[in-house]
């Protein structure tokens, strides 16, 4: 464990691989106080980007958000080639992702147009 955000909810890890990614906490087996990790780079207080992150892949160039896990809800944002999202949770089949945008606003968007080094797999599942 490397680091962590500043709500001690996510943890930087480092796989065998050497590639890092963020871990959900409460996923975490430890004896390692996560509030004595060092906080990460750029995870302060609010919405700036705390925990893992993806962006759109090379697949498309705009992604809608929407305000549920499905095409059948409605639009509720666009994500553009290039831009960051914070990753908030999943549903059940990781097949979308629960994020959120710059701008503090949240919705879904498909985990296939999506790029991460953390595996979606190891997200909450969350609802709403």
């Amino acid at each position: 464990m490397l680091a962590r955000n500043e709500a001690n909810t996510w943890v930087q890890v480092r796989a065998p691989n050497g590639a890092l990614g963020w871990v959900y906490a409460p996923l975490l087996q430890t004896s390692v106080p996560i509030a004595g990790l060092p906080l990460a780079a750029g995870t302060g207080s609010g919405s700036d980007g705390s925990g893992p992150t993806a962006t759109l892949s090379n697949a498309a160039y705009v992604l809608n958000v929407r305000s549920g896990p499905g095409i059948n809800f409605e639009s509720v944002a666009k994500i553009q080639r290039g831009e960051q999202v914070r990753l908030l949770g999943r549903n059940a089949a990781s097949s979308w992702i629960k994020v959120q945008l710059a701008d503090g606003r949240q919705g879904w968007a498909s985990g296939a147009y999506l790029m991460s080094s953390t595996p979606f797999a190891g997200l909450p599942i969350v609802s709403g």
